[in-house]
């Protein structure tokens, strides 16, 4: 029924989809009507408005949601967070996966390589390392071995442990007697091979860190005539007990 009774007096529709196609309707107040003026604000109907001559309203079709929607979990719960929590605490991102909603064998999957993924990495850790690590250079060997012996000159014990900043990486000789002589592998320092504590002629310790290719021939009770570069001054515990050392890297040990 319309706004003033019957349709054909009169009837304001609220929205588009309420279109009557057999009545004329007027373009001001979208009334509907019998006739050639608007029976409420009497403006003339033109030609495009009347009945038969309007275009069909389309109906919009509503979006419907698709049958398997699923409402977002919250946000501790979602992807990106559990993914960010397992870089940070594989433990508490362990314990979100399995209050999250995802597959069983994701979880079982994502639980094995967070717990036992990082055991491995870090057992292999260190073996990795040592493999892929450039050993470092304690001696110059890009001089020729008569070039480098040149260059080494005696150094006083006294200046070496006073001042040693000023000597580092000083080509020096000098003979010493070998008191005990320990190899060491990388594990307990960063130094691979023999390291031997020897004295001088007025019985000052050194530790020399035997950097030769051919080295492990060194004996305890030898004399040795060490050439090399002065690497400062350490406490050092490689014969089991605390000790300032001047340290020495032997490129060239002559034996006797």
């Amino acid at each position: 029924m319309g706004r003033f009774g019957s349709p054909t007096l009169g009837y304001h529709a609220e929205a588009d989809e309420n279109d009557i196609p057999e009545l004329n309707k007027c373009p001001s107040c979208g009334a509907f009507f019998d006739g050639d003026v608007c029976p409420i604000c009497k403006t003339v109907c033109p030609e495009e408005m009347k009945a038969g001559n309007r275009a069909k309203f389309k109906k919009k079709k509503k979006k419907e949601k698709p049958v398997g929607y699923k409402v977002p979990p919250v946000w501790y719960l979602q992807t990106w967070f559990i993914l960010l929590v397992l870089c940070v605490s594989q433990f508490i991102g362990v314990i979100l996966v399995w209050l999250s909603d995802w597959k069983k064998w994701v979880k079982v999957t994502v639980t094995v390589l967070a717990l036992g993924g990082g055991y491995l990495v870090g057992l292999l850790y260190f073996p990795l390392f040592q493999l892929f690590q450039k050993p470092p250079e304690y001696v110059n060997y890009d001089l020729p071995e008569s070039e480098y012996r040149e260059q080494c000159d005696p150094l006083d014990y006294e200046s070496l442990m006073r001042e040693p900043e000023d000597y580092i990486d000083r080509y020096m000789v000098l003979t010493l007697t070998v008191e005990s002589v320990k190899y060491v592998d990388g594990y307990d320092m960063s130094f691979t091979g023999d390291v031997i504590l020897a004295l001088d002629g007025e019985g000052h310790s050194y530790l020399v860190y035997d950097c030769r290719k051919d080295g492990k021939n060194i004996l305890t009770g030898d004399t040795v005539t060490v050439f090399g570069q002065f690497g400062g001054v350490d406490v050092e515990t490689a014969f089991d007990y605390y000790v300032r050392y001047p340290i020495v890297y032997g490129a060239y040990l002559d034996i006797g």
